[in-house]
């Protein structure tokens, strides 16, 4: 698991009972939403992965009248295997399926 990985998939756990949004995590921990947005798509929502999901709700924003209007978003939560696992228990999986790949080509 990648740093950064390890970085946002820990802020979903720690705020785990927020709502909160890609966005969020890139406030909070620093990194380029668009680095965050990747994140999550590849490495948390992906099938097999399966560590995460992202809710559609909305939220309420003002405008620069002070017009308070709803805003689509995405929520990002936790599945159950993500609520599970732990960085180490995610990198223990990772590091046997890649083994299990190197093994398989070795037999070949």
């Amino acid at each position: 698991m990648k740093e950064n990985t390890k970085i946002v998939f820990n802020y979903i756990k720690e705020h785990e009972s927020e709502n909160i949004t890609a966005p969020d995590i890139a406030e909070a921990t620093g990194l380029p939403i668009k680095s965050v947005n990747g994140i999550i798509t590849a490495a948390l929502c992906r099938a097999g992965k399966d560590y995460a999901v992202r809710v559609p709700g909305s939220i309420e924003v003002a405008d620069e009248n002070g017009n308070v209007m709803p805003k689509a978003v995405k929520f990002i939560q936790l599945t159950d295997k993500g609520r599970e696992s732990t960085v180490e228990s995610i990198e223990a999986e990772e590091l046997a399926i890649a083994q299990a790949k190197i093994a398989a080509k070795n037999a070949q």
